[in-house]
């Protein structure tokens, strides 16, 4: 690996670790309001909710754990994708 190269390194994991942090900041409060709303009201229609985001967080965290196992070079490559996902979606 060049200097190049692990500056891109670097960058890469300084972007990911600040928008992976992010991400759960934010998937945590909707899951707590989504299951503050299934308490008040326990209806299918709240239940689905707050599956859909407990699954895409699991699907994120998923995400996230095959990305920091890989090799610098696949890791920048990668990393672009994970903070361009949406977990909301």
């Amino acid at each position: 690996m060049n200097i190049r190269q692990w500056i891109e390194y670097r960058r890469a994991w300084r972007e990911f670790e600040e928008v992976v942090q992010e991400r759960r900041r934010e998937s945590n409060a909707q899951i707590e309001i989504a299951l503050a709303e299934l308490e008040s009201d326990p209806s299918s229609e709240h239940f689905a909710k707050a599956a859909r985001l407990v699954s895409n967080r699991l699907g994120f965290d998923e995400q996230v754990s095959r990305v920091v196992h890989l090799d610098p070079e696949r890791f920048c490559i990668e990393v672009r994708e994970v903070t361009r996902w949406n977990p909301s979606s």
